[in-house]
């Protein structure tokens, strides 16, 4: 009997090849492998205030930025991990974030409180604010024009279905050239819109998703809406999160993703109902959606579960969900700009100040955008550190015998690896957890327990050094045998 350590699939219990816990670890092709702990990489400063948007943008001399707001102010991340005042004095409602775009030299950021503003970051001029725009809730930029969604008509009027569009190439001009609006009279709500490829865009309603799409409109118009979906639209504007012509999203049914080729429901029999039980409903639209481009996975944030549920869109992986157990209050993604002695000991001035962190990490390289996050101090960490503690725990499979196991054999590289057997008599009863063992000289397990039905529980120590955990194999019953 083999128990494989298949996919993470709390919704399909019992279900022989699947896992009902998958903590702290990275799907891997058919396996896992070990996931990094949050780390901080300077001394820094707290963030003052809650984290309530975080957005990177890219100068034109290939360098990057990282801007961080709160309710009050925008802050820029500088080359020690510091925050640095931009502009204070804003009023961003509690039930939103701020929502960003980066616009050629422009940093433009929004809320319904203190509508439009834009940042050149390339000459750090004050931000401006731009009230044509009639103060949106949310923008986002596809085929070089910035949309603007919930936003006041040109009465004044607030709509929370109304788009606007501004003209090409000028985020200012809101009335002029190719700047237009439309109202939407169904789907409820305006939530959020992400763009695509091809100068392609979606927007999601609280029950609606719409495609946009430039060219061959019709009656002279530069693009079209189409309907893409009708009852389904996204719990939150946090929830969603588009990378490489793929949005993956959160609706109150669960997971899915959208591309050129279509809907997929991607959490449906894996995930949907294991995380919408554990989540009030009143929390769905805190959801934070994030993206690690160089790990391939794409992680929805639960701050007040401590929780990351994540799904790896890799392709030597299918349908592989896991979840890290975090202190994480935001999510995002920063590049550093790669280090000399002389920049890093500007920042680190002795060895015990430098983070624990691989040299040969990405952190260290420069360039390339990694995943990074507020911790429980809002203060910046990476997910460079040692492994974390992992757990891996098998669906229960039944026999048809009662068994006395004695011996297991993991799959694994790991040396300090443990392995606990529960069992127990039947589908219906409570499984007894038997303590865990390590590997003896041989590599096999040491266990003892009887009954029809077993699990495994594989666990790890931070900071333990694996690279795969396949599965269990070769168990053997104690004496006595089966009956």
């Amino acid at each position: 009997m083999q128990f494989p350590f298949g996919p993470f699939a709390p919704d399909r219990p019992a279900t022989p090849g699947t896992c009902v816990v998958a903590n702290n670890v990275l799907p891997v092709a058919d396996w896992y492998g070990p996931a990094p702990t949050m780390v901080l990489p300077g001394a820094g400063n707290v963030l003052p205030g809650a984290p309530k948007g975080a957005f990177t943008c890219i100068k034109r001399d290939g360098t990057t930025q990282v801007f961080v707001f709160t309710a009050e102010a925008l802050y820029a991340l500088d080359a020690a991990y510091a925050f640095v005042l931009v502009k204070d004095g804003y009023d961003c409602p509690p039930s939103d974030d701020w929502s960003a775009e980066q616009f050629g030299n422009m940093l433009l950021f929004t809320n319904i409180n203190d509508g439009l503003w834009a940042y050149d970051i390339e000459t750090n001029t004050a931000p401006s604010y731009i009230p044509e725009a009639g103060d949106p809730r949310h923008i986002f930029v596809t085929a070089n024009m910035v949309f603007a969604l919930d936003c006041k008509d040109g009465a004044g009027v607030r709509d929370n279905r109304l788009i606007r569009n501004s003209d090409f190439n000028d985020h200012t001009d809101w009335e002029g050239g190719a700047a237009d609006y439309q109202p939407l009279e169904r789907g409820a709500e305006l939530i959020s819109g992400v763009s695509l490829k091809g100068g392609a865009a979606v927007t999601f309603q609280r029950e609606s998703m719409r495609l946009i799409q430039f060219g061959n409109a019709g009656g002279g118009a530069l693009y079209s809406l189409q309907e893409i979906a009708d009852g389904r639209g996204a719990v939150g504007a946090k929830s969603v999160i588009a990378f490489d012509g793929v949005v993956y999203f959160l609706s109150t049914n669960g997971f899915w993703q959208f591309s050129s080729g279509g809907l997929i429901p991607i959490g449906d029999g894996f995930v949907d109902r294991w995380f919408l039980n554990q989540v009030p409903t009143a929390a769905l639209k805190d959801i934070q959606a994030a993206i690690d481009p160089f790990r391939k996975v794409v992680l929805w944030l639960f701050p007040e579960g401590g929780l990351i549920l994540g799904y790896s869109w890799a392709p030597s992986v299918t349908n592989r969900w896991f979840t890290w157990s975090s202190t994480a209050t935001y999510l995002s993604r920063l590049a550093t700009s790669g280090y000399t002695w002389d920049s890093a000991g500007a920042i680190w001035t002795t060895w015990e100040e430098v983070p624990p962190i691989p040299f040969n990490d990405r952190f260290w390289q420069g360039g390339e955008q990694f995943l990074a996050a507020l911790d429980a101090n809002y203060r910046l960490a990476t997910f460079s550190g040692p492994n974390a503690a992992a757990t891996i725990q098998t669906a229960a499979q039944n026999s048809p015998v009662s068994s006395l196991i004695g011996w297991a054999t993991l799959i694994d590289d790991c040396p300090g690896s443990k392995l606990s057997l529960g069992v127990s008599d039947s589908l219906s009863a409570a499984t007894s957890r038997k303590p865990g063992g390590a590997k003896v000289a041989s590599g096999r397990t040491p266990l003892r327990g009887r009954g029809k039905v077993i699990d495994f529980v594989y666990t790890t120590t931070q900071g333990a050094e694996w690279s795969y955990s396949k599965g269990v194999d070769f168990i053997q019953s104690a004496q006595g045998g089966p009956r």
